[in-house]
């Protein structure tokens, strides 16, 4: 089952509240960068999409996704218990 959620306006919304849109910016201000993994920001993966796509990696305030997943059912058997959720 495949769920659409129009996320243009929750977006823009995040952005009118101050203290929301500077946490949404804060991968570009104030963070340290020492070489260490320490945000999604330092990995490969979003330094490729910056120097792929230069006109949207220069702007802060452009956002990214990830995709996230629960109930899938990776072995082909709808009867699996197989869960995504981490168990302690």
């Amino acid at each position: 089952m495949l769920w659409y959620l129009p996320i243009i306006h929750r977006f823009k919304h995040l952005f009118t509240n101050v203290v929301d849109a500077k946490n949404l910016i804060s991968h570009a201000n104030g963070r340290k960068s020492d070489g260490l993994l320490r945000h999604a920001v330092d990995s490969p993966q979003w330094k490729k999409i910056d120097t792929l796509y230069t006109q949207f990696g220069s702007d802060p305030r452009n956002l990214r996704l990830g995709l996230a997943t629960n109930g899938m059912n990776p072995y082909g058997n709808l009867s699996s218990k197989h869960s995504s959720w981490q168990f302690c």
